[in-house]
């Protein structure tokens, strides 16, 4: 069994900043095996994808994505994922009430068994674990908005079989 570390960019809420994610794709070629986009600018992603097609593209669709742009790109309002024996859960937020706190979020994603939990949403970047025992924990992940206009941010999510990191950045041009 091999220990390959896999990478992926984590953003959200980029509100028509296309060239910001055109701009984090094209940095990190070669580096991110692919990226989570957790809603709230599908069109941005559409309108570079094809730019960029070693990436593996994983969409959610936010509360201001329009009907025909999630029929488009085929983004679910919640996506699981399992990659390094990890299994992830992706969503915008607002389902949740994330706004209000992430309690409803964190029942859903332990009643789901997930080691990783990435939402977008509330424009405030996070990165938390919460620990339930010495075998199972829970990191819940907000790469805050890319589309921010003072401070955009993503984060990225490095996995292997023994560790898991999420790590925020600030986006700068």
């Amino acid at each position: 069994m091999t220990n390959h570390a896999m990478r992926f960019l984590v953003c959200s809420d980029s509100h028509g900043a296309k060239e910001r994610i055109a701009s984090l794709l094209k940095r990190n070629e070669g580096f991110a095996d692919g990226i989570f986009f957790l809603g709230d600018g599908l069109s941005d992603i559409l309108a570079v994808y094809t730019e960029y097609p070693s990436f593996s593209y994983f969409l959610i669709h936010g509360n201001c994505d329009s009907s025909y742009v999630c029929k488009l790109t085929g983004a679910q309002e919640e996506q699981s994922l399992t990659f390094c024996q990890k299994h992830i859960l992706l969503t915008h937020g607002h389902l949740f009430s994330v706004k209000h706190g992430e309690s409803s979020l964190l029942e859903h994603a332990s009643a789901l068994r997930a080691d990783i939990v990435l939402y977008g949403h509330t424009h405030q970047p996070c990165s938390k674990r919460f620990s339930f025992s010495e075998q199972r924990q829970l990191i819940v992940g907000n790469p805050g908005s890319i589309g921010d206009r003072f401070n955009p941010s993503f984060g990225v999510l490095t996995l292997s079989d023994s560790h898991v990191f999420f790590d925020l950045y600030d986006w700068t041009p």
